[in-house]
């Protein structure tokens, strides 16, 4: 909730309390369940992150030294471009 402070969705203006938790990285695909690896969304948000199964990252570097934030690839089928460049865990 500090972090984020609501919903990370470009142009969302939803507070955190109408948020939920979302995996950057799907559990499923090896994604930590960690603050690392979090950003809330929206109900409406998160659904169409799935459906376009769109991926973000958290920048904890930005270019203006501000805080560490969820940058959103909004492409649909982003998710699927990152998981074959990314990382794999374990």
């Amino acid at each position: 909730w500090l972090r984020d402070g609501g919903c990370t969705y470009p142009g969302c203006t939803a507070p955190a309390r109408w948020t939920d938790a979302h995996h950057l990285i799907h559990w499923a695909d090896g994604g930590p369940t960690d603050l690392t690896n979090a950003a809330l969304l929206c109900a409406r948000h998160h659904t169409i992150v799935h459906t376009r199964r769109l991926h973000g990252h958290l920048d904890t570097q930005p270019p203006d030294n501000g805080p560490p934030h969820v940058v959103w690839d909004l492409t649909p089928g982003s998710y699927d471009h990152a998981l074959t460049i990314l990382p794999r865990a374990g």
